[in-house]
């Protein structure tokens, strides 16, 4: 039987998931992309940090002081021990939404996230955040925050009423996990006894198909905590308003461009809706939202809320994925959307060599080539969706995390498999996570404890095994590795990705 604990599962630990939307670069990308102005990030709060894999990356690659709560004492040790290994301005507590949001020793914050707590948490709790956000969150200060969103999270809900008809499969197993599991598996057989439901509900059978061979841990706390609620954006808008917040965009910058997501019959309907809640509930609609990652300012009572140009000469791009290739197309709610070449031709340009470049000089330079301002900053939201290009901290701030980072990404290589097998480190120019794939992982390994010339590494029998069990490309798993191959690969690797790996500070 399944343990609760202000009805949240407790007896079997989340996994260990990075989410870069709570970094707050990527909130100013929203921002700047909606026209918005953004705050200057000192004291930063994490809700339901889980793990803590997120709150110790933003962390680590930023001068910013975190705070954070985690329900569970198991989530918070580890998240404080790993806040252990960089050093890092955190302060992070294992106590319950009332019990965090009363505590009177908490600065003032200028961003506070969210990510999956939302909708697994009681009405009187989302109540207790609102009132956490009138009085922590200052003027002008960023909220991000994800929950299931209507109509689309509609068949999660029948799911989960579903599993809950038969707790007797959770309660007879020994082990909590092995009983979530057979609970989805009465489930499916069940429904095998149900054709009209089946041919009636045919959304629900296609989710829960994708959810067979699922994580035990993500399916019990996605579906089997004691309060499970999606929302309408309405809904969310008219709790949010209770703390002065507006709606400023999807952390997807994707998601914010119509022309992306929308027929052209569906941007006629919204073209003269000036609610923006009722056009951003009309849109969730036609496109059967299921999920949202949203970003919400708090109203300082200033009448201009732009950029300035100030912020905009001193806002950096840069490329942040390995050998990027302009993106000919993207695949949207409507379709293959194909990207105009001259134009993402000259950003991609404009960012070759991964330089580090102003939002202004990059403007600057696409009005060279007769490019709109406005159509410059759609392809830089196109490809930050595409996680290609991010904005970056200022020297000082990079120079002043790269020791922070340092000690995390050693500490994840070197003695936390579990999380190295996610695949990502820190940087300290990015402020957050730079994926890898899982050869690179092994190539910083072992790098990490014979240097980066790869010339000189002597691979115990161990290490080869590990690299020759990864796929290669073009040479197939079962094919016995020379250390040769081995090393030529890795050469490759810190050769070709020199710029790369030079510019994020990773090595």
């Amino acid at each position: 039987m399944l343990s609760y604990k202000d009805g949240y599962v407790s007896d079997i630990t989340y996994t260990k998931g990075y989410y870069e939307a709570l970094n707050p670069l990527k909130a100013k990308l929203v921002f700047l992309q909606q026209d918005q102005m953004f705050p200057e990030i000192e004291n930063a709060c994490e809700l339901g940090f889980g793990q803590g894999i997120s709150v110790n990356f933003h962390a680590a690659g930023s001068q910013t002081n975190w705070y954070g709560t985690d329900l569970l004492e198991a989530h918070a040790d580890y998240a404080r021990n790993l806040g252990a290994e960089s050093n890092a301005s955190l302060k992070l507590f294992d106590e319950s939404i009332e019990a965090f949001c009363a505590r009177e020793d908490l600065p003032d914050f200028d961003f506070i996230g969210l990510h999956g707590v939302w909708s697994w948490i009681s009405s009187q709790n989302r109540g207790l955040i609102v009132r956490f956000l009138q009085k922590r969150l200052r003027p002008g200060g960023v909220l991000y925050v994800s929950y299931n969103a209507l109509p689309g999270s509609r068949r999660k809900t029948e799911i989960r009423d579903l599993v809950t008809l038969f707790p007797d499969g959770v309660k007879n197993e020994t082990s909590p996990t092995k009983g979530v599991l057979r609970a989805f598996e009465r489930v499916s057989k069940f429904l095998d006894l149900s054709p009209r439901y089946q041919k009636s509900n045919p959304a629900v059978i296609e989710l829960l198909k994708n959810l067979e061979g699922g994580s035990a841990r993500y399916l019990a706390h996605e579906f089997l905590n004691e309060n499970h609620d999606a929302m309408s954006f309405r809904e969310m808008a008219g709790l949010l308003t209770e703390a002065n917040m507006k709606f400023v965009g999807e952390a997807n910058c994707n998601r914010n461009i119509n022309s992306l997501n929308l027929t052209k019959d569906q941007r006629f309907a919204l073209k003269d809706v000036d609610d923006p809640v009722l056009r951003e509930t009309m849109a969730d609609y036609m496109l059967n939202t299921e999920f949202r990652r949203d970003y919400w300012v708090k109203d300082n009572g200033l009448s201009e809320n732009t950029f300035c140009s100030d912020e905009i000469e001193q806002t950096r791009v840069m490329m942040t994925a390995q050998k990027p290739k302009r993106p000919s197309h993207i695949r949207t709610n409507v379709g293959r959307v194909q990207l105009k070449a001259e134009i993402y031709s000259r950003l991609l340009e404009a960012l070759d060599g991964y330089q580090m470049k102003s939002v202004a000089d990059v403007q600057r330079a696409l009005m060279m080539a007769g490019i709109s301002i406005g159509r410059t900053r759609q392809a830089l939201a196109v490809l930050s969706g595409l996680n290609l290009v991010s904005l970056v901290q200022s020297d000082a701030e990079a120079v002043a995390s790269h020791t922070q980072t340092q000690k995390l990404n050693r500490h994840i290589l070197m003695k936390d498999a579990s999380l190295a097998e996610r695949n990502i480190l820190v940087s300290p120019v990015s402020g957050g996570g730079i994926q890898l794939t899982h050869l690179q992982m092994r190539f910083f390994e072992i790098a990490m404890d014979q240097g980066y010339d790869p010339d000189r590494w002597t691979l115990t029998e161990t290490q080869r095994q590990d690299l020759v069990r990864t796929n290669l490309g073009k040479v197939r798993v079962t094919q016995r590795l020379t250390q040769d191959q081995i090393v030529n690969r890795a050469k490759t690797f810190f050769g070709d990705q020199k710029g790369f790996l030079s510019a994020l500070k990773l090595v």
